[in-house]
């Protein structure tokens, strides 16, 4: 004999020992009109939990694959934002090389002492570095990556526009590049027109005297 399995036999939520199986506790639970007999389940009855069973596992299942495929949209987005973030430190970092970095500089600079194969080589380095900002506008455009970033990269671009000899290298590439990304350039350059390009060493060095001074006047505060 089945085992005694505590249930409620009505709707009125009394306690009742019922013999027989966790089956049809279900059944009298949920389907309070339908006759179980003690202990004996019908086909019918079978189908019922079978067509049950079977929904809440497509539910579940489709809850799993969902939450799945959301964590791997992430995942690949993260790479994606990994990977660009990467490239620009390479292009960042290429400037510290001990000898490209002096004829970069100078390019940046417009210096007129450069031999036809630094200039070849700054122009090649250049035009990469402008085709790596106009592919993460097209990327903001198509709504793949979040305005914000956009904006970020936008401010860095706008830093190294201010270097006549990278602008050079925009002005040559200029009508083979996206239309709304030229457009975007040339309100750059139009907006920082005057402004002098950025010298990291000069402005390091101002910036260390500032903290010297602040932190020696704190100290000398009574």
């Amino acid at each position: 004999m089945s085992p005694l399995v505590r249930c409620l036999a009505s709707s009125t939520g009394n306690l009742t020992l019922f013999p027989g199986s966790a089956v049809d506790c279900f059944l009298l639970r949920y389907f309070p009109d339908h006759h179980v007999e003690p202990g004996a389940l019908t086909l019918e009855e079978v189908n019922y939990i079978a067509q049950i069973l079977s929904t809440i596992a497509l539910v579940i299942s489709v809850i799993y694959l969902g939450r799945q495929t959301h964590l791997a949209g992430e995942h690949q987005i993260s790479q994606m934002h990994q990977a660009r973030s990467y490239q620009f430190q390479e292009y960042t970092l290429k400037l510290t090389d001990a000898e490209f970095g002096p004829i970069a500089r100078a390019a940046f600079r417009a210096d007129d002492s450069l031999d036809d194969e630094q200039v070849m080589r700054f122009y090649f380095y250049a035009s990469t570095m402008l085709r790596f900002f106009e592919e993460i506008y097209r990327q903001w455009q198509e709504g793949v990556i979040a305005s914000g970033r956009w904006q970020t990269t936008k401010r860095s671009l706008n830093g190294i526009l201010l270097a006549p000899g990278f602008r050079a290298v925009y002005s040559v590439l200029r009508c083979t590049l996206d239309r709304g990304f030229v457009a975007t350039v040339d309100s750059l350059i139009e907006t920082s027109r005057g402004r002098l390009e950025i010298d990291p060493v000069a402005e390091w060095r101002a910036a260390v005297a500032e903290e010297m001074a602040a932190t020696f006047g704190r100290q000398n505060q009574p």
